[in-house]
């Protein structure tokens, strides 16, 4: 199976998924405001880079996490009750 074949749960609005290596990874990014692109690997809602040989990492704010900090991680507490609020969105409209 591609990786790319199934998307990871994300925050619609503040984080984009990212197919790559020809569809054998998938990753999630969060919006940098500054740079005006989907840059920050972060995912509040799981791991922000999953490969198609079953590895995965999770991070917030591009920081590496073990998977039990990242689920005590203050964001993803937050994400799981609707709380996105230490994200910012993004001022445009995606394409499509």
């Amino acid at each position: 199976m591609r990786a790319g074949t199934v998307v990871l749960p994300h925050p619609a609005g503040t984080h984009c998924a990212f197919l790559m290596d020809e569809g054998r990874s998938v990753s999630v990014r969060a919006w940098n405001e500054a740079a005006g692109l989907y840059d920050i690997l972060d995912n509040p809602l799981g791991p922000a880079v999953v490969a198609q040989d079953g590895t995965s990492a999770f991070r917030i704010d591009g920081e590496a996490l073990t998977q039990a900090a990242w689920d005590a991680h203050p964001r993803v507490r937050a994400a799981r009750q609707g709380d996105l609020s230490g994200y910012p969105r993004p001022n445009w409209t995606p394409p499509g």
